[in-house]
């Protein structure tokens, strides 16, 4: 399409050439070029440092003096602002398909009914935990480790994180096929420094305001000893941050590649 639009513009430029003065002609296309526009903005360009210097200042200067981090956000630019956009829109299409009445059966239908599900926080409140209640139970069953390896396939199913994450993926030496992977996983927190440091105090309170949290959780969901319950949690998690690769490590790729076939699995995970 842009080489048609591209053609036809060229062929429109020559047949004005034979017919107009080669002056106005020039001006005219470059009226066309600067309405395609580059994409660069100048307006937020800081012309008071010199590019030589600091040349993300030079471009990025006025944009950065004039915007600010939303409470939200962790970092903020075109990209985020293009997420931003893409879920607008998403949740239009969304809010769209919960107010009609859509067919049986139909996309629409699914995804209107399963919005509104969960935007009706009246009857959240009225269920509470009981939607979730046969998974507690067979979580309070679990007695020996096979039983804790079955669980633990089952609520990786259903989306709970558990102590190793298994997805498929592109095998990344031989992208046109497939392969399972597993990795570390299990932790509430952002990762294994946030449990095991002692010398900084913003991860020592993020701790004992994630036990807090968790204790919460178990209280609403019914347990009596929430708090005895959620020391327990966050002594497990300790001990799985202990054995945890640190991000330097895990962003090695050499590292991190340990390709092998299922029976090799089953040899070094017994039971897994």
């Amino acid at each position: 399409m842009y080489k048609k639009i591209a053609l036809c513009s060229f062929l429109a430029a020559l047949l004005g050439c034979g017919a107009e003065d080669p002056d106005v002609v020039e001006t005219q296309k470059r009226a066309e070029a600067q309405d395609l526009g580059s994409g660069i903005e100048l307006v937020w360009f800081d012309q008071s440092v010199a590019p030589g210097d600091d040349f993300y200042r030079y471009v990025n200067g006025t944009w950065l003096a004039n915007t600010s981090i939303p409470a939200d956000k962790s970092n903020y630019g075109v990209f985020t602002m293009l997420d931003d956009e893409a879920r607008d829109q998403l949740r239009s299409l969304v809010e769209e398909a919960a107010a009609e009445a859509a067919a049986v059966g139909s996309d629409s239908q699914k995804v209107g009914d399963f919005y509104n599900s969960f935007m009706d926080t009246q009857q959240l409140q009225t269920l509470g935990a009981e939607p979730i209640q046969a998974l507690l139970e067979q979580v309070s069953a679990v007695d020996d480790r096979p039983a804790l390896l079955r669980l633990s396939a089952e609520l990786n199913r259903v989306g709970v994180q558990i102590p190793a994450a298994i997805y498929v993926n592109n095998d990344e030496r031989q992208s046109d096929r497939y392969i399972t992977y597993i990795t570390q996983s299990g932790l509430g927190l952002p990762d294994r420094d946030w449990y095991l440091s002692r010398d900084d105090s913003t991860h020592a309170a993020a701790r004992e305001a994630y036990r807090t949290y968790i204790s919460r959780l178990l209280m609403l969901a019914g347990y009596a000893r929430s708090a005895e319950a959620a020391d327990s949690v966050v002594a497990v998690e300790q001990g799985l941050a202990a054995a945890h690769w640190d991000r330097v490590k895990n962003r090695q790729a050499e590292l991190t590649y340990n390709k092998m076939q299922l029976d090799e699995l089953i040899a070094a995970a017994p039971g897994l």
